[in-house]
């Protein structure tokens, strides 16, 4: 469920803001489910409730009440006994949700351009990050032009997160 009431209260009532919020939310926690499913593998369970703590605590802000009850529920789960055989099914209730709404939010523009160019979407943001991770794995000096080509995107769709990245 999303109740967006709650998350537009967030931003003042602003509808693109809370929209840009959204999107943002997708783009940093969209991975997460997959995140969550190597660490709990992995016997990684501190990290595993870290991410599953953040990710419950963002989608309460924001109003994606369907993902925070599942993701309070495998938080506890997790706690209570990191081996409980209801930790299968809860993740995959989550990465169901993840997924629903990312695809929900993938075609929506990320921010509006102010030179009346198209603004990216978050499928587009995540491609081009997609072409960076190959190009920085295979030590590729060209990442710093497609990054520059797409600064705007970049910026955009990943917020302060993306002035990192360009360092």
């Amino acid at each position: 469920g999303l109740d967006p009431a709650r998350g537009a209260y967030l931003v003042g009532g602003d509808k693109a803001a809370y929209l840009h919020m959204l999107v943002q939310f997708a783009s940093h926690h969209g991975d997460d489910g997959a995140h969550l499913i190597k660490e709990l593998a992995d016997g990684e369970f501190d990290a595993a409730l870290g991410r599953v703590h953040g990710l419950r605590g963002v989608a309460a802000t924001l109003g994606v009440t369907g993902l925070q009850d599942v993701a309070t529920s495998l938080e506890a789960a997790i706690l209570q006994d990191p081996s409980s055989a209801d930790i299968p099914d809860l993740l995959r209730t989550l990465c169901d949700k993840l997924e629903v709404l990312n695809d929900a939010l993938a075609g929506l523009p990320v921010a509006p351009h102010d030179d009346g160019t198209p603004p990216p979407t978050l499928g587009r943001v995540r491609a081009l990050l997609g072409q960076m991770a190959l190009l920085l794995a295979a030590d590729d000096a060209a990442v710093g032009d497609l990054f520059s080509a797409n600064r705007h995107a970049l910026v955009a769709g990943l917020g302060g997160a993306a002035l990192t990245l360009e360092r």
